[in-house]
């Protein structure tokens, strides 16, 4: 039971249980029959790859949509139409262009798809490069150095060391280094190399960043070296059940609002279409059917009765005409075209786009999801506050420290004197020197390289100066002057001030961090210095003075002491992360003359290599101050390096040739030839040649050395010729860590810097953007709680006194709760934190926050946080800190990693939804129109004024230009929050995110589009009934061409016309060409060219005007200009251009069936095609006044208030 219990939860166990549990041995790892038993088991280590979908499925599921459906019955009606009419007067090419049309545009659908199903995995893939290669294996007591990584099993013993990818989940059991650091932020999230051990953890639930003891497939060892068993491997591993995350995620995902509801009116088109075409087919059935009923019977005599096959046809083609108006081919495309210039403004914002739709989901986000550092914050640590003892030395004084960034330029130290007196010069000292981190500058960007919190204490320096002001100045100049050559100039000063001798490195133990050094030029007066910074408890716990303003060292006394924890108290309120910094300079005889040299044998050396002296040496400091963080500063895992030189030589097997380099040869054990074992330098006998290259003795041969030196070290004192004793302590107690607090004892209290990770200046707008849209703040961090709650409240995501026990939860309170527990939480409308939370509460956060009805958007930057992308809604990814698996499972990247962008998106996405709708009901109303139409010609009796291939033409080509120009339509002022609802209440009205439950067309807008669209279809009858009923309508003549006025009853009756006895109808001209016909009925088919021209150019130029009637949904033109969006304008001279191309270009006439028309018939044209403006305006206004909206008008927040008053703070630091 307990061992079942230990390998499903290696991190609980000890070293000697994880043996037992796994049956390997140390010293001979597994047997190769056991590894074959084993993988046999557990399989190979590798991510499994589901099957993909065959390509036959993915062309297949393309044309599972009605739209496409609808498309494709009337494609194959056309093409049996065109080959059964062959011979008539539409024989030819042009027969076939409408079907070969409609195929197209189904063809490069289905590709479309095709291609953007195909990438959508990449996530999957980008994570199996993250798998090591290889490995370094021990088995049957032999060690592999290079075996495959996919043949690991469960038990195997592996090598590890800095650089090298973890192969599998790992539990270390030995450390073969002082320490050894893990890189593990793209499984985990954390920023800085984490230091792992090999002891057990006491909780068997604990979230990964507490497994100290275990490597987890895809990081990779930053430092140091350890050997280690595999507990897991391929989709055991962690990083494999993140991939079964994401292929749960994918099955999950959903779509988008828009085509949600592009396919509901899909299915609603459908049926409309179904049942005009049996009304129409109801109503003209008498024309191809003719029933006889036998007398006394309700059946019919099917003898008597009769059937025309040609007027069947005919209006099988009425139908598919129906068929090609009422769907609007031309959709896809701009919709396609919109989303698409959508993604280019995004990025123009810093927010990169990676799947179209998601620009329009973003326009009904409900919830934004966030991380913390870096998105809300800079992450770029800054001191912001720094305390010193007064000179009564019983109080303290405090100094604010402005800047966000690591551009020391950017910032001051508020309220510093001209000079630096004597203890704030030792706190810069400190800051520059027992530092391992260095400031860069780049195209005038300074960035730190090293520990963050390292980094900026750097920046500190730089900000306080030197003791001398013109110094400072002169120094500050130099930076200014040349930034990229001389970023530091300052820390560089006082670096030249002291020599580091040794480095006492960070542990979680003792919490601080030491140096050494010696003050140059070097007397033997001027004795060697010892400098540490740490946490604060823990530093000041070692300090037994204090150092006052003008460098007086005081006792510390009770009085003192209370002041400096009442400031780390005051401190650590304000979520700031604190340093407290020291020094000492009464070091005990032996290291005040310490000189570096690590082998000799003075008592400076013997002191070193005593471990159990460092906690005397690290006594009776001065304390100097603090330092600041978000963190408590016991909880930091800075990486620092290890100081000794040879030490880390001898680390560097490479060097080992030259460490065995010109010595003195002793002899060779066991040897007869007495020539080979004198002492003295000899040429060697064959003998010895011989012996040499006989591998299993050079254990024997390289025994009893003299040391002469190292080579390539930097300290003179390593490389000294004297034969000396090479005593292994000093390195030994350089990797015992435990020992550093002994030295770092007695030291000097100089004081405190208060450090944090600065909120954007810009986020605080971006909140109350979000407060103002309706849209909640949900901010999830992996960060303390008390951290987390103080950043909310800068930022404005809560109130200052606002009561946070409803709305800030650890990860393990949210999990404690009950499912319906949590769902209630998320349904409340307010904001939320959870701190210290993992990836999985991500994902649940998601998943509950869907089924509530919200559209969320989460952030992520991790491989971990890769499932919840998946998941939400709007998968954000970071651009700048996140993994490629975090990018490919994402919807957006974002460049800068800044949540403004993502409100910057929303509003965007919230602009390009309105103009989606706007030309979305431009051309469905368009397609009303051209059905309204064909409907009244078929109900009417009227030769076709439309054919379908002249639909297609206005569908895809006329209609397309000012449909697109539609989504250049300016963001409305009030896209993120409404303008005041009455001057006198002086309240601003929320305007709510758009519900993706809301409909596309609302019934409102529904019969406006129908009133317009019958206008549409009366309008383009009625120039085809004006053409052939009248030879001059309202004063335009319509004479000129010739052509035969008819009556209504021969218009709407001309089926019949050959029974018309002495019927007539002349021939006509029309541009440069005359219509002719021999038999006078032809006149209502061949004849019908002119008045089907007319009702075609009607319909063009009424959606030309009806595209400015959707430059705004309810406003009328007189508000919004019609020049406010000039692309529209320039969409519509492109349109009629191309309209006039096909009716001037004789080619093209002949394929479209129409002709030229002359200045009067333009004129008419513009007479039927005006008035819709008139009658859209006045729909507007009726539905201001009776069918506005109500806005409803809640009180302002009080964070809304608060975010105001601190947005000018923000922003001038």
């Amino acid at each position: 039971m307990m061992a079942a219990a230990h390998q499903q939860s290696p991190w609980i166990a000890t070293v000697e249980e994880v043996l037992s549990s796994q049956k390997t041995s140390l010293a001979q790892g597994l047997s190769s029959e056991e590894v074959a038993r084993r993988r046999e088991q557990y399989g190979t280590n590798e991510l499994q790859k589901e099957p993909g979908t065959p390509l036959w499925k993915l062309v297949l599921s393309q044309f599972d949509d009605m739209l496409v459906k609808i498309l494709l019955a009337a494609a194959l009606v056309s093409f049996v139409l065109a080959y059964l009419e062959e011979g008539s007067a539409e024989e030819g090419i042009r027969a076939y262009i409408e079907p070969l049309v409609i195929l197209l545009i189904l063809v490069l659908n289905a590709i479309v798809g095709v291609w953007q199903e195909s990438n959508a995995e990449k996530a999957l893939e980008a994570l199996k490069e993250l798998q090591s290669e290889h490995a370094k294996v021990l088995r049957d007591g032999k060690l592999i150095p290079d075996l495959p990584a996919r043949e690991l099993v469960p038990g195997d013993v592996v090598e590890l060391a800095a650089g090298d990818k973890v192969p599998a989940d790992i539990r270390l059991v030995v450390c073969k280094t002082a320490t050894l650091r893990a890189e593990q932020a793209s499984l985990t999230g954390e920023p800085q190399a984490v230091l792992k051990g090999t002891d057990a953890v006491a909780d068997a639930n604990c979230e990964l960043q507490s497994k100290e003891c275990m490597l987890f497939a895809g990081t990779a060892v930053a430092s140091g070296s350890g050997i280690g068993i595999v507990t897991s491997i391929g989709m055991a591993t962690e990083i494999g059940k993140i991939q079964s995350q994401i292929q749960e995620a994918s099955q999950e995902e959903e779509d988008t609002p828009l085509k949600q509801k592009l396919d509901q009116f899909g299915e609603l088109l459908a049926k409309v279409i179904f049942w005009i075409c049996v009304t129409v087919w109801l109503i003209n059935y008498h024309h191809f059917l003719t029933l006889r009923w036998a007398p006394g019977s309700l059946l019919p005599d099917w003898a008597a009765s009769s059937f025309n096959l040609a007027k069947c046809t005919y209006y099988f083609k009425i139908a598919v005409a129906l068929a090609v108006a009422a769907i609007p081919e031309g959709l896809p495309a701009v919709i396609t075209t919109c989303l698409a210039l959508g993604t280019r403004k995004m990025a123009k914002k810093n927010a990169i786009v990676r799947k179209l739709p998601s620009v329009e989901t973003l326009g009904c986000t409900t919830v934004i999801c966030s991380d913390k550092t870096g998105t809300l914050t800079t992450n770029q640590m800054s001191v912001v506050q720094l305390s010193l003892l007064s000179a009564d030395g019983s109080s303290m004084r405090h100094y604010e420290v402005t800047g966000t960034t690591y551009n020391p330029d950017q910032g001051e130290v508020l309220g510093l004197p001209g000079g630096l007196d004597t203890c704030m010069s030792h706190i810069a000292e400190v800051c520059a020197v027992c530092n391992e981190s260095k400031l860069d500058c780049s195209e005038g960007t300074f960035t730190g390289v090293g520990a963050p919190t390292e980094a900026s204490l750097k920046v500190l320096t730089e900000k306080l100066g030197t003791p001398d002001k013109a110094t400072t100045h002169k120094l500050v100049q130099q930076r200014i002057a040349d930034a990229a050559a001389c970023a530091s100039p300052v820390c560089e000063w006082y670096d030249a001030k002291l020599q580091r001798l040794a480095l006492l490195e960070f542990d979680r133990d003792r919490k601080s961090m030491g140096v050494v050094a010696r003050q140059t030029p070097y007397t033997r007066h001027s004795g060697n210095v010892l400098l540490v910074k740490g946490a604060a408890e823990c530093v000041l716990e070692r300090c037994d003075r204090i150092m006052l303003p003008e460098g007086k060292i005081v006792k510390l006394t009770p009085a003192a002491r209370a002041a400096v924890l009442e400031t780390v108290d005051d401190m650590a309120g304000n979520a700031l992360r604190i340093l407290a910094l020291a020094r000492k300079t009464d070091l005990p005889p032996p290291l005040s003359g310490f000189d570096g040299d690590m082998h000799g044998n003075n008592a400076a050396t013997k002191l070193l290599q005593d471990a159990s002296k460092y906690a005397d040496i690290e006594s009776s400091m001065v304390f100097l101050g603090l330092a600041d963080l978000h963190n408590t500063a016991c909880q930091q895992n800075s990486t620092v390096s290890l100081s000794p030189t040879c030490f880390l030589l001898l680390q560097d097997a490479s060097k080992y040739a030259d460490i065995e380099s010109g010595m003195v040869f002793l002899g060779l054990a066991g040897l007869h030839n007495t020539a080979c074992q004198q002492n003295s330098t000899v040429s060697l006998s064959p003998t010895c040649f011989l012996l040499l290259q006989d591998a299993s003795k050079y254990a024997d041969i390289e025994s009893g050395m003299v040391f002469l030196g190292l080579a390539g070290l930097h300290n003179t004192a390593c490389q000294q010729n004297s034969t000396v004793s090479l005593s292994p302590t000093c390195f030994l107690l350089l990797q015992d860590a435990s020992k550093y607090a002994d030295i770092e004892s007695g030291m000097v209290f100089l004081g405190l810097a208060g450090l944090r990770d600065p909120p954007r200046p810009e986020v605080a707008d971006a909140i109350r953007d979000c407060t103002n849209a309706g849209i909640r703040v949900i901010v999830i961090t992996g960060d303390n709680q008390a951290t987390a709650e103080a950043i909310c409240r800068m930022i404005g995501v809560f109130d200052d006194n606002e009561d946070l026990s409803e709305h800030s939860f650890t990860g393990r309170q949210f999990n404690e709760m009950g499912e319906a527990q949590q769902e209630a939480l998320l349904r409340k409308k307010n904001n939320l934190v959870f701190s210290r939370a993992e990836p999985k509460h991500k994902q649940d956060i998601v998943r509950l926050l869907k089924r509530c009805g919200d559209v969320a958007a989460m952030t992520g930057d991790g491989v971990n946080d890769a499932p919840a992308l998946k998941l939400a809604d709007i998968g954000v990814a970071m651009g700048i800190t996140g993994t490629e698996v975090a990018k490919e499972a994402s919807d957006m990247v974002l460049a800068d990693d800044n949540f403004s962008t993502i409100v910057a998106a929303v509003a965007e996405g919230r602009s390009i939804y309105n103009n989606m709708k706007a030309f979305i009901r431009y051309m469905i109303s368009s397609n009303i129109g051209e059905v309204a139409s064909i409907f009244l010609t078929a109900i009417l009796g009227l030769p076709e004024g439309l054919i379908p291939v002249q639909l297609l033409w206005v569908n895809l080509v006329t209609d397309g230009p000012p449909a697109t120009a539609l989504g250049f339509n300016p963001a409305d002022p009030d896209i993120m929050q409404k303008p005041p609802r009455d001057p006198e209440e002086q309240l601003i009205t929320l305007k709510p995110p758009r519900d993706p439950e809301e409909q596309l067309i609302t019934p409102w807008v529904f019969v406006r589009y129908m009133v317009v669209g019958a206008y549409v279809g009366a309008a383009t009858v009625g120039a085809f009934v004006v053409w052939y009923m009248c030879d001059s309508f309202l004063g335009i003549d319509l004479s000129q061409d010739g052509h035969t006025p008819v009556s209504w009853y021969q218009l709407s009756h001309w089926e019949a016309c050959p029974k018309w006895h002495g019927f007539t109808a002349s021939s006509y001209t029309a541009g440069s060409t005359t219509v002719s016909f021999a038999n006078p009925c032809d006149y209502f088919t061949v004849g019908r060219t002119k008045a089907s021209t007319l009702s075609l150019s009607v319909l063009v130029a009424i959606e030309m005007f009806n595209a400015y009637n959707a430059l705004s949904e309810d406003n009328s033109l007189l508000q919004v200009r019609p020049w406010s969006n000039p692309w529209l304008a320039l969409a519509t001279v492109v349109s009629l251009g191309l309209h006039c191309v096909i009716l001037y270009v004789p080619f093209l006439a002949q394929v479209f069936s129409i002709v030229p028309l002359s200045l009067n018939e333009w004129l008419l044209v513009l007479l039927f095609a005006l008035p819709v403006i008139l009658i859209d305006e006045l729909l507007k206004m009726l539905g201001r006044r009776f069918f506005g909206v109500k806005h409803v008008v809640p009180t302002k927040r009080a964070s809304q208030v608060q975010a105001e008053q601190q947005a000018p703070k923000l922003k001038a630091a």
